[in-house]
């Protein structure tokens, strides 16, 4: 079966002679793009849109629709204390995305934005580390945090972040802290909350004690490792046991620590039950007790010939005694069984400091061991009778290395080193942290972290690797120290007596509360303690501590209190969080406690967890390194839609790269999206709603019906959070499907040829819109408004009423099946292959050789719809033959699956729509004839 062009009918020659003019001529009788929308978007515009599209109106608007499913998205607070970074970026964008996708698809999002206020980070800044007037202190950190506030909320609005920005919630507002402070009492009432002397983190960079959550572990840190030995007050019990390790005098037990700072506080030894352990002796005769699968690791390290003198049963251990020498108390000390021990390190023996460590903690409770240390508060050795290293800080070296020394003097450090391993430091200041033993503020978790982990079955997590890192930080968590000996916070609602007894109640918090909403939560420091009281008789005999504010992470722990009540008790309030994976160990699990403690579900339905910004070369961006990039400078030189797009094509579940390359990159592509979507624009400008046309060409429905694919597509991962997933299909589709191949199939046609033919590209085009825009609309909503407000001089509409727009019907389209189109454009592509010229495979004809069933589909196609596959292949003339018929010079594909001839046509270039139908040169074609002659009868 054969398809030609038009025929090429014999015209008149005075006809001939009247069109024979230059082709330039000719472009005010084609029918080219037409849009005001300027090619290059410039940053200024960003404001623009922002004001005509009325975007400050939108949340508002939408939940005014009180018909529609409500959607909760709960904010985790960014800190008030700086700049907006990448990280800020990432995290607020991917939440509009969801937000914006909600209304599109017709639900009431309620998304109120929120801010951390509280804490050491902000206090540091105005005090630089010196404590001062408390209510002063508070005051300006007050008011930088709302500076900062301030700052930060303009530039989310910049970004075009949809949100509830009237009515943000702010952690340091008089009616939140008043709120907090009746939870903390429910919690206290509950029996979960007390204060007590335990083990806690502590910064002495910071000067406060720290929660796990506010720890961060350093892989690359260097201690200075000792192996000491302890001589035994009662050798006489190995002697009974091996009386030939008489002669040797002094016998030994051999400790190893990395932290020497805390042999200060000894107060015994400990050993494993599930160890073997024996008696060695060196060169001199003296004998070292260690556990014999130590024993090899531990001659290396001393670099001395260890004699293994004999095996020692584990009951000798709990016998012995020691004396530690630096410590002047001649207090024997002994030796327990802990079930910590372990032989991966050091000697099998584990020296005991209660107040520097949990499990030492807990051997000596069981043991009543002394809890005392001679480490004060900041981190300082109280040692009078050791002026070198009195007053020192233990983590610097004039402290811990200090002891060393004293140690070495007094010939008891046998080896020492520097020992890299892991080790916690404070998050904020990136500095080591250590355990002391410290009256605070605690909730139990023992039991709650158990029902805690129970909940976490009814929560979705993406990505589902969230999940286990949530649950395995909850479950190596202990007592949650929950008080801060600081000035910006809120103040624990509790008075002490003459006993030293806590005393609160709820007439109490109850009091404190209505102070708190009237004045502000500095009340706590300006009034004295019987104006706090409800009933002042008590006042002579209660005291406060104003040194004691409750730890940030409650703070925003609780926030969940300000969302809407859910329609069900024991429903979680948010349907969706959405922070960074260092939320696992911070505000994910603070949340979680408190809602599970309180209301006995989780707080959220489903949890995202987002990676981190890192530079190009995939680093963590550090000011120091000089590898920070500013989301607003991207912005100011690009706008906002570029660095949303940015978010939006990359895989947020991981960590996200950013740096010069990747936002080339992206502007890039910004630009050939917009580029593509302007065309569309201007090929409408003379289209109407009422001109649809009633049946498309088969390229133009299968455009409509690939398009229709796509967004089902993205819709379905707009669905599950895979943003970058929607995003690559759709700018695939842009740059391929539209921009690569269905325009330039298309231009001719569309450009030059009549109304009839011209309406069915249109009508394709304009349905392509409607199904893209929406699903555009999250990722880049100011390069949509923008194509609505060009698109509606065309007779557009707001884009709200094309969220469930409908592809055509098969009334509408011809019916062509896709598979058929697929081998046609596997045929253009080779064909296109096959020329010197792009521009010029008008002047062939082609060819196609098919094997069955593709024949016979094309076959069809061909003798119904010539004209399209001519178009589609961008040809002259198409032939379609049985592959059996395929001569021996055809070209083949790459599969064999067809092959492909080609013809030089012998007619001439119509100089106005550059086809090859003109028979002698520079004279219009027969088609353009007939749409010339009736342009100028319109005329």
């Amino acid at each position: 079966m054969i398809w030609r062009s038009s025929q090429l009918t014999c015209l008149p020659r005075w006809l001939v002679l009247r069109h024979a003019r230059a082709a330039s001529s000719w472009t005010h009788t084609c029918n080219l793009p037409k849009t005001d929308m300027p090619l290059r978007h410039t940053p200024e515009n960003d404001l623009k849109i922002q004001q005509s599209a009325k975007f400050a109106e939108l949340y508002q608007w939408q939940r005014s629709k009180v018909e529609r499913p409500l959607f909760v998205l709960h904010d985790g607070p960014p800190y008030a204390n700086g700049d907006l970074h990448m990280g800020h970026a990432l995290n607020k964008i991917v939440k509009d995305f969801v937000v914006r996708h909600k209304i599109m698809t017709g639900h009431r999002v309620d998304f109120r934005p929120g801010w951390d206020c509280h804490g050491m980070p902000i206090e540091h800044k105005v005090t630089s580390g010196n404590s001062g007037d408390p209510v002063a202190v508070r005051a300006q950190c007050r008011s930088l945090a709302t500076d900062c506030i301030g700052r930060q909320r303009e530039g989310f609005k910049r970004w075009g972040v949809c949100a509830d920005w009237e009515n943000p919630y702010l952690t340091y507002s008089p009616q939140y802290v008043a709120n907090q402070l009746q939870l903390f009492f429910q919690m206290y009432q509950r029996k979960l909350v007390s204060r007590g002397e335990l083990p806690v983190y502590f910064s002495p960079s910071s000067g406060t004690a720290l929660a796990e959550s506010e720890i961060e572990y350093n892989e690359s840190h260097v201690s200075r490792a000792v192996l000491v030995k302890l001589p035994l007050a009662n050798p006489d019990v190995v002697w009974d046991e091996l009386p030939e390790l008489m002669s040797s005098g002094s016998v030994s037990l051999l400790v190893w620590t990395t932290q020497p700072w805390t042999l200060a506080a000894n107060a015994a030894v400990a050993f494993s039950p599930g160890l073997q352990y024996g008696v060695w002796t060196d060169e001199l005769g003296e004998a070292f007790i260690m556990a014999a699968s130590c024993a090899e690791r531990v001659t290396v390290e001393m670099q001395q010939n260890l004699k293994f003198a004999s095996h020692l049963d584990i009951e000798i251990l709990p016998l012995l005694e020691y004396i530690h020498s630096f410590i002047s108390d001649e207090v024997s000390r002994g030796v327990y069984a802990g079930d910590h021990v372990t032989d991966e390190v050091g000697t099998g023996l584990v020296h005991i400091a209660p107040a520097h460590g949990q499990e030492d903690f807990s051997l000596a409770r069981r043991h009543g061991l002394p809890l005392s240390s001679p480490v004060d508060s900041q981190g300082r050795f109280c040692l009078p009778d050791h002026p070198d290293i009195h007053g020192q800080g233990v983590t610097e070296p004039g402290g811990n290395l200090g002891l060393v020394g004293l140690l070495e003097a007094r010939g008891q450090i046998l080896h020492q080193k520097d020992y890299t391993h892991s080790y916690p430091y404070d998050w904020r200041t990136k500095k080591p942290v250590i355990t002391v033993l410290s009256k605070q503020w605690f909730i139990d978790i023992t039991q709650l972290k158990m029902e805690a982990s129970r909940q976490l079955d009814s929560v979705r997590f993406t990505p589902q690797s969230a999940r286990g890192s949530l649950a395995t930080l909850l479950q190596s968590r202990s007592n949650w120290c929950i008080s801060r000996q600081r000035a910006w916070g809120v103040p624990i609602p509790v008075f002490s007596d003459h006993n030293g007894s806590q005393v609160t109640s709820q007439q109490i918090v109850n009091k404190l509360s209505e102070l708190v909403t009237s004045e502000g939560s500095d009340c706590w420091w300006t009034h004295p303690v019987e104006e706090l009281l409800h009933n002042q008789e008590q006042s002579p005999q209660l005291k406060k501590s104003p040194a004691d504010i409750m730890d940030v992470w409650l703070d925003s722990g609780v926030s969940w209190h300000t969302l809407p009540c859910p329609a069900e008790a024991g429903t979680p309030p948010a349907d969706l969080v959405m922070e960074g994976r260092d939320q696992s160990r911070g505000w994910f699990q603070s949340s979680l406690l408190t809602h599970v403690a309180l209301n006995g579900c989780p707080p959220y339905k489903h949890v995202y967890s987002h990676g981190f910004v890192l530079d190009h070369f995939r680093n963590k961006m550090s000011k120091s390194v000089g590898n920070v990039s500013s989301p607003m400078e991207v912005v100011d030189a690009h706008g906002s839609d570029v660095l949303r797009l940015w978010v939006a094509l990359s895989d947020s579940t991981a960590d996200v790269a950013f740096g010069p390359e990747v936002l080339t990159t992206t502007v890039n592509a910004y630009r050939k999206l917009r580029a593509v979507l302007r065309l569309l624009v201007g090929n409408c400008h003379d289209f109407h709603q009422c001109d649809v046309c009633d049946h498309l060409y088969p390229v133009d429905s299968h455009i409509v019906r690939v398009a229709a694919n796509v967004c089902a597509k993205c819709e379905s991962a707009f669905q599950q959070l895979h943003f970058h997933v929607a995003t690559h299909a759709l700018l695939s589709f842009i740059q391929e499907d539209l921009s690569t191949w269905y325009v330039p199939v298309v231009k001719d046609r569309l450009y030059c040829d009549g109304r009839r033919a011209r309406l069915s590209s249109q009508s394709a085009m304009r349905h392509v819109l409607h199904l893209l825009l929406p699903q555009l609309f999250p990722v880049l909503p100011h390069l949509v408004e923008e194509v609505w407000r060009h698109l509606a001089a065309a007779g557009g509409a707001p884009p709200f009423a094309f969220s469930h727009h409908t592809p055509l019907s098969s009334t509408q389209a011809h019916a062509v099946d896709d598979d058929v189109i697929s081998v046609i454009k596997q045929c253009r592509a080779l064909f296109l292959s096959q020329i010197p010229k792009v521009h010029d495979s008008g002047k062939y004809d082609v060819t196609i050789f098919l094997p069955e069933p593709s024949l016979t589909a094309a076959s069809q196609l061909v003798s119904s719809h010539g004209d399209s596959v001519r178009e589609m292949l961008s040809c002259r003339e198409a032939h379609v033959l049985p592959l059996s018929a395929a001569p021996a010079d055809a070209v083949q594909s790459s599969d064999e699956s067809l092959q492909l001839a080609l013809e030089p046509a012998p007619t001439h270039r119509c100089p106005r729509c550059r086809r090859y139908f003109s028979n002698s040169a520079d004279t219009l074609c027969p088609p353009c004839e007939t749409v010339v002659a009736r342009l100028e009868t319109a005329q």
